[in-house]
């Protein structure tokens, strides 16, 4: 929750109480509790709701029903932060929107104990009631979201699908359509005699998935692209058809977003396509997204393996091994499961490229740390685990040696292969690069699969038991 939401933070002071209303437009926004772009659109609603008395917006999280109980995407916090919505929702709907506002504006994980007394509702009450309801809040909401088929943010006016572009006057135009035109806040201007100019084409849009193996397009990246292109439907379309190999023969990772090379598309996207954010693939652009699950298509499986990525001192990082080990710990892991660390950071080379350090975004020390992990981990790979479980207690400290004599390690041979560790560390930082990883925690699962935070890593399967608690998923450390 803590990176979800201060980009979003002048935004947030928009919302207000609805004033007095007569029938108008229903909105209903399905809503992720702890995604960014959940938020955007619901500033953005909220902003639609305000200007027109008439119209009403219901916020309603979305979470479903699994084999093992209530799911949602980012884990026990959203299901947590969703009853607590849908209980104040249901029963102190004025404070809705200021329980809201107070929630964006205090992203911690306790924080919605301030946002309850700013909307002036005992946090001790929330928390209690809507924990002793939350199989009847959720199953609600879940209801919903089932009856829409609202897997992912969604907007419905009027029980209609919202298609428009994620831009203010975009929705506030279709909000003020669904009005009877007597009632409408504006109507249309006259055209201006002449023939009118004409708009912009719309260009083609594919989005290349692969189902089958769990990975689907995001409906949130996608709807980036309608902000500049209000018309746009991407195309869904399995990266091993005949149809998608025509489009991009050889993805290099899954959902990918192919979009056609128009003037249109290089005026939206010059500054994007200039730092490299696109890929110029014969008569399109592709956007590859790595930012929740993604697949390598092209990437040898390597059964049972579990690569784990991190920066030694990043607390996201370090909580997320320690969930690991936890599970390792107590059996609740694939059979099988090789778990291998990895460690991001860029090396610094002489003239002569020679490796004489790293960049690494905690500074000397973290590298450093990095470097003597991976020794410890080739070396020393029976006591590797009980060495980061004890160095995790106090990772940002120099008093390493003291968790390696508790685990059992030779000190003075980790210092002696210092080189060799170094060597170690720029190989390490070689993968991430190939791969693109630059956020701590990533999981590259059996070599294929890959996904950001213990909370991505938990909707994998077979994973699903990993203690969850420590941090929201998408949180994490980026280079």
């Amino acid at each position: 929750m803590k990176r979800l939401l201060p980009a979003l933070l002048l935004l947030a002071c928009a919302f207000q109480a609805a004033p007095a209303r007569a029938a108008g437009p229903d909105m209903e926004l399905y809503f992720e509790a702890m995604d960014g772009q959940s938020w955007q659109w619901l500033f953005m609603a909220d902003a639609a709701r305000r200007r027109m008395p008439a119209a009403k917006l219901e916020v309603l999280p979305l979470v479903s029903r699994g084999e093992n109980g209530w799911v949602s995407k980012r884990g026990e916090p959203e299901l947590e932060e969703s009853a607590r919505i849908a209980w104040v929702s249901s029963n102190r709907p004025e404070a809705l929107f200021n329980y809201l506002n107070a929630r964006s504006l205090s992203p911690w994980a306790d924080g919605w104990r301030d946002a309850a007394l700013f909307s002036g509702i005992d946090p001790d009450e929330l928390g209690k009631k809507s924990a002793e309801s939350r199989d009847s809040l959720l199953s609600g909401l879940s209801a919903r979201a089932e009856a829409r088929k609202a897997e992912s943010t969604s907007l419905y006016i009027n029980g209609k699908p919202y298609e428009g572009g994620q831009r203010l006057l975009d929705l506030y135009a279709a909000v003020n359509a669904a009005l009877p035109e007597s009632e409408r806040l504006y109507k249309p201007a006259a055209e201006a005699p002449g023939k009118p100019a004409a708009a912009p084409r719309t260009p083609k849009m594919w989005v290349l998935a692969a189902e089958k193996e769990g990975v689907a397009g995001d409906p949130n990246v996608a709807g980036a692209f309608k902000r500049y292109f209000a018309g746009i439907k991407p195309k869904e379309l399995d990266y091993a058809s005949a149809e998608a190999k025509k489009i991009l023969k050889s993805p290099r990772s899954l959902p990918a977003y192919v979009i056609e090379d128009t003037p249109e598309v290089r005026k939206a996207f010059g500054q994007a396509i200039s730092a490299g954010a696109f890929e110029q693939a014969g008569k399109n652009f592709v956007y590859y997204d790595k930012g929740r699950r993604a697949l390598l298509p092209g990437a040898k499986r390597l059964p049972g393996e579990l690569e784990v990525f991190v920066m030694s001192q990043c607390p996201y990082g370090v909580q997320a091994e320690n969930s690991l080990i936890e599970a390792r710990n107590k059996g609740l892991l694939p059979e099988g499961t090789k778990i291998v660390l990895r460690y991001i950071s860029d090396p610094v080379t002489d003239e002569k490229g020679n490796v004489t350090g790293f960049n690494s975004l905690h500074g000397t020390p973290e590298w450093e740390e990095n470097a003597r992990q991976l020794f410890i981990q080739k070396h020393f790979p029976d006591k590797f685990f009980a060495y980061l479980s004890e160095r995790n207690r106090d990772v940002m400290s120099s008093r390493w040696q003291s968790a390696a004599e508790a685990a059992g390690v030779d000190a003075a041979r980790v210092s002696a292969g210092f080189e060799e560790a170094k060597a170690l560390l720029a190989e390490n930082a070689r993968r991430a690069r190939e791969l693109g990883i630059g956020t701590s925690p990533t999981f590259l699962v059996e070599g294929r699969v890959l996904v950001t935070g213990i909370g991505g890593l938990i909707q994998v399967k077979g994973f699903e038991k990993v203690p969850a608690q420590a941090a929201p998923p998408g949180q994490g450390c980026s280079q």
